[in-house]
């Protein structure tokens, strides 16, 4: 889920948290510091860096979380909704065993003088053989 539509949830987060911390801090600042400090601000238009970290450090915070809630969602979907079937679990161990080289399906004579090389493949119905020259 992090990957086409967490990030752009979390840039979200990110961009309405330090929007509203920011609201929030320039009302605070404005109303602690003496009119001379005010005045930078209305020239410059930026918060002194300990306020302004304050600002980053609420917007981090809340894009973790969010990404935390993420994590945590996604590993209880996959504990309690997603199930796995034995019939799954021996399909697997039956793939395993044919890549590595270990059973294989039998081979008819018919099937072995008419074609020379054989290719073992997964079809619907289990493991079978492919002619090598003309796919069948």
């Amino acid at each position: 889920m992090v990957g086409s539509l967490g990030l752009p949830m979390l840039v979200t987060v990110f961009s309405a948290v330090s929007r509203n911390e920011a609201e929030s801090q320039v009302v605070a600042f404005l109303a602690q510091v003496a009119p001379t400090q005010q005045a930078e601000l209305a020239q410059t238009g930026q918060l002194p860096s300990l306020w302004s970290g304050q600002i980053y450090t609420a917007a981090v915070v809340a894009s973790f979380v969010a990404a935390t809630t993420f994590v945590l969602v996604g590993a209880l979907i996959a504990l309690f909704v997603v199930q796995v079937r034995q019939s799954g679990v021996d399909r697997l161990k039956d793939d395993r065993a044919m890549l590595s080289g270990g059973w294989r399906p039998a081979v008819t004579a018919e099937l072995s003088e008419s074609c020379g090389s054989l290719i073992p493949c997964r079809d619907r119905w289990g493991f079978s053989w492919v002619c090598a020259s003309n796919g069948r």
